[in-house]
């Protein structure tokens, strides 16, 4: 896992070994608000998060074989992947003495892989996460924009 500083913040988590040579991938962004609980003090300022993306579940389903309006082709079978990505984020407070503080947050994602219509449940299919990038901005002083990019990426055993 790669650490970089971005905007005077540390970030650690970001992978370092992507798939090369990957054919099933679904890459997408999580956008999100993260609020501070009532009882954390306020953000001064951000100083490092740890990131890490777990698979929790994956589903092989049937699909109709057609091709939608926006040109999607399902091809009959399709991979449900669900996961979470488990953060770390510590801040100076907003205080005169800027005291460093953590905070905890689990963001679940669910998403949806088109497969060859060749895959049957027996396959062993193995689903690997990686965080592609990481951005964080502070909105106000207890709320926190962040965007992850993430990589899922599914290989036959």
């Amino acid at each position: 896992m790669n650490s970089i500083v971005e905007n005077l913040i540390s970030v650690s988590g970001i992978s370092d070994n992507l798939p090369k040579n990957t054919s099933i991938f679904k890459q997408f962004c999580i956008e999100q608000n993260l609020v501070l609980s009532e009882n954390k003090p306020e953000i001064h300022q951000i100083i490092s998060v740890i990131l890490d993306i777990s698979i929790t579940n994956k589903k092989l389903i049937d699909t109709p074989i057609k091709t939608s309006i926006e040109g999607q082709n399902l091809t009959g079978k399709g991979l449900i992947v669900e996961g979470k990505i488990k953060q770390k984020i510590e801040y100076a407070s907003d205080t005169p003495t800027k005291i460093v503080h953590g905070t905890y947050f689990n963001t679940p994602f669910s998403t949806f892989i088109i497969l060859s219509n060749d895959y049957k449940i027996d396959n062993s299919l193995i689903v690997t996460g990686y965080i592609e990038d990481n951005y964080l901005s502070l909105l106000d002083k207890k709320t926190i924009f962040e965007n992850i990019t993430v990589l899922i990426d599914v290989t036959r055993e």
